[in-house]
Parts: structure tokens; C-alpha cells; sequence
């Protein structure tokens, strides 16, 4: 029997992943039990797959190290860590040459038998407005929230309205500095239960939450994008191989049309 709310990436593969709805993350929040959660949505599978140009840019500015640690990590998930997937890019289909080599490269690199989670429940909670409940249950446990990524985010916590909150900034070689990340975040010194909302990239974040996840007293969530949505200012993304270079525009994510002009007045409330 198919447990309940499986989700289906293709009617051609068996990749299956566990969504559980916002209420369950927000769940967890309010009982204080504390968890991380990673994702890696279509670009590390493609680059584990060897598929061009992710494999020889990623290889070039990522290094090869941070790789071989992915593949060591998803041999031996924690259960502290909750592991979502997904092989969409910025809308709802596979952006590969190879879309049945990307679903079975996701199933080949997981351990056997494990259920991973929707990677895509921030965004679809941004779509059906629930993310702000997310946000409520935050304020509501007076956790401290600690942003981490680039700069369009250093007003996020005034944006949602959360009473503390701080910024750690990143830039688009955070990844060849990824241990002074690691330490300043393990170097934190903090009194009160902390949620940390990151946007720092599928690979960074999920090499950085399996060396954080066990900071007490903290949970580590990888949102991505979805936080751009409460930001003034944002980057524009060139791409110059691999590299993401930053530029100040009010771009927008291609999936923000999906978004209702109802909704998006909504959200930018922030509560």
C-alpha cells in the first residue's frame, strides 16, 4: 500500500517522495522537536549524472571535493536530517536531455529504501499562502532566526516581522569558503531556541547542515528561492560557467507567476 501523500515526479518512473504538508514542519516547530532539512532539486543530480555543462562547470568552481562529500552524505543520511528531492528546475518538469537517467541517478544515489521528502513544499506553500502559517509558528515560539545567503536578504526579519533575528552573508564563492561558514555558525553563541533559514545553494547547504544539524537547540532549513519573495532588491543571476555572479534588480523567480495577485499581496504582508 502507497503511503499517504506520496508525491510522483513522472508517470514514467518510480520515484516517489513523502510530502506531509507544511502542517507537519510546522508541527515539529511548535513541540520544539528539533530537525534539519536539505534538498537538492534537478542541478546535483545532474552534475552526479555527469550530464553537461553542470559536471565540468560544477567541477570547476565547486571543486571535486564537495561532490565526493554529497555522495558520502546520501550513503549515510542522519535521522536528524530530513532529505527532500526533486528533479524540476524553476517549473514543474525535469530540465534534462536524460529525464529517466536524472529520476534513476536521485533512486541509485539514495540508500535503499529510503522515502525522501518533497523538496518543492516551500514553494508550493508560497503558492497555496501557507508558507505564512510557517512563518506564525515561528513568531509564536519566539524562536531567533538566523538568515543566511547573499545580501538581498539582510532585511528579511524586519520584511516577516520576526522580533530577533540576524543575517549571515554569503557571496558567490561561499563554497570554497564553506568551513569559515561552518564555524561561524557552530561559534554562535545563542540563549534561545534558533531556526536557521538558508539560501546558499542545494550543494553548500546540504554539505553545511551535515556539519551544523547537531548545534543545540537549532533547527537548519534550506527554503532556496522562496525567500526572495520578501526581498526589495534582487539579484539577477548570470551565469558565467558555474559561477553566479550578483546583480541588484527586482527580477523575479519564473515560478512567482504561478502566484495569484491576491496572494502575492498576501505574502508580502508577511503575516
Amino acid at each position: 500500500m502507497m503511503r499517504v501523500g506520496m508525491k510522483s515526479f513522472s508517470t514514467h518512473h518510480p520515484l516517489l517522495a513523502w510530502d506531509p504538508g507544511i502542517a507537519y514542519y510546522i508541527r515539529k516547530i511548535k513541540n520544539l522537536e528539533y530537525f534539519s532539512f536539505a534538498k537538492l532539486n534537478h542541478a546535483p543530480w545532474q552534475i552526479l549524472m555527469q550530464e553537461e555543462p553542470f559536471y565540468t562547470s560544477s567541477l570547476k568552481h565547486d571543486g571535486p571535493e564537495i561532490v565526493h562529500d554529497l555522495v558520502d552524505i546520501l550513503k549515510n543520511i542522519p535521522e536528524e536530517i530530513i532529505l527532500a528531492v526533486s528533479p524540476y528546475g524553476h517549473i514543474n518538469r525535469i530540465p534534462s536531455k536524460y529525464p529517466k537517467k536524472l529520476l534513476q541517478t536521485i533512486v541509485n544515489y539514495l540508500p535503499k529504501d529510503y522515502v525522501p521528502h518533497n523538496a518543492g513544499i516551500w514553494k508550493e506553500s508560497c503558492i497555496n499562502g501557507k508558507i505564512l502559517q510557517f512563518f506564525d509558528a515561528i513568531r509564536k515560539q519566539d524562536l531567533s532566526v538566523v538568515f543566511v545567503g547573499m545580501k538581498h536578504l539582510s532585511n528579511l526579519g524586519d520584511a516577516l516581522h520576526f522580533k530577533s533575528s540576524e543575517f549571515i552573508e554569503i557571496d558567490s564563492d561561499a563554497i570554497q569558503h564553506k568551513q569559515l561558514l561552518c564555524d561561524t555558525i557552530m561559534n554562535r553563541r545563542q540563549e534561545n531556541p534558533t531556526i536557521y533559514l538558508l539560501q546558499c545553494g542545494d550543494l553548500l547547504s546540504t554539505w553545511l547542515i551535515n556539519k551544523v544539524y547537531q548545534k543545540p537547540q537549532s533547527f537548519f532549513i534550506d527554503m532556496g528561492r522562496v525567500l526572495d519573495i520578501w526581498c526589495t532588491e534582487m539579484p539577477v543571476l548570470v551565469k558565467e560557467g558555474w559561477i553566479i555572479r550578483e546583480k541588484s534588480n527586482r527580477n523575479r523567480r519564473p515560478w512567482e507567476s504561478e502566484i495569484s495577485k491576491k496572494m502575492k499581496k498576501k505574502l508580502l504582508g508577511g503575516s
